[in-house]
């Protein structure tokens, strides 16, 4: 029986796909398990891949506003808040966390340090270092679950400089370093880092986080100065995450794939039998 003629292409292609490898009701040809197999074991790999990419977190910049430069020694947003008192790790005791540098002598080397104060002694949980140029500081810090585990990350704003880039614009430009942590109460792990520079070099001075348009992402926003013609102008950059998707939505599209591909096997087997 020919198929009839309003019927849709992908239908049609579906019909001669199925017809060729059905016969007789349900009694399939030779060639119809490998390449059922085939087609199985590609099927698994697209969703796979969907589902690795999806799990992927992304930090990016949403918004980004440069400043108008006001009289003859340029603008600058500076300010730094470089210490945050919150529970990180979720286990009803508060923590402090403080940024700065340390020198070892070589370089200046950046710090992150979190402390913990039991009414009577204060004590170091956690001390991390980093270099990844000359100058290394941190600048600011906040706290906000920023990639929706429900988790609190620290997130920090750093300045990154090659040596004597203050001096001369013949070095690297100053860079601003952007950084989120994991912390459980016993591995501080690093989750997401973003360097950028623009102009003669930039420095992220202050960071904040918040919903800021009700959409239930965090959003992360930096401000700081770049330098221009040896003047010096506001930077503000506006970050957020990408979040995953659920593994129940994963599951509810596999099990709909495989459910419509069924369907279909068995709806074209019975019209191949009329």
């Amino acid at each position: 029986m020919c198929a009839p003629t309003n019927q849709k292409p992908i239908f049609g292609l579906l019909s001669i796909l199925f017809s060729y490898f059905v016969k007789d009701g349900f009694r399939m040809k030779e060639k119809v398990v490998p390449v059922f197999l085939t087609l199985t074991l590609l099927l698994t790999f697209v969703i796979f891949g969907v589902y690795t990419f999806s799990q992927s977190s992304f930090l990016e910049v949403e918004a980004e506003q440069h400043g108008e430069t006001y009289g003859v020694g340029g603008t600058c947003i500076p300010g730094t808040h470089n210490l945050f008192v919150a529970d990180a790790d979720s286990d009803g005791v508060m923590e402090i966390i403080t940024g700065g540098f340390t020198y070892d002598g070589e370089k200046v080397t950046a710090q992150l340090r979190i402390w913990i104060w039991d009414e009577e002694n204060l004590s170091l949980e956690k001390s991390k270092e980093w270099v990844t140029d000359y100058l290394n500081e941190v600048k600011c810090i906040s706290l906000n679950d920023v990639d929706g585990d429900s988790r609190i990350e620290i997130v920090t704003g750093s300045i990154v400089a090659a040596y004597g880039s203050f001096a001369t614009n013949e070095t690297s430009p100053n860079s601003a370093q952007l950084k989120i942590w994991g912390w459980d109460g016993t591995t501080l792990a690093l989750r997401q880092i973003q360097d950028w520079t623009i102009g003669d070099g930039i420095c992220a001075w202050n960071v904040g986080t918040g919903d800021l348009d009700n959409d239930g992402t965090v959003e992360i926003v930096t401000v700081g100065c770049m330098g221009i013609s040896n003047l010096c102008d506001p930077d503000m950059r506006i970050w957020s995450i990408a979040t995953p998707l659920p593994i129940e939505f994963i599951i509810a599209v596999v099990a709909s794939v495989a459910v419509i591909f069924m369907a279909s096997a068995y709806f074209f087997a019975k019209r191949s039998r009329k």
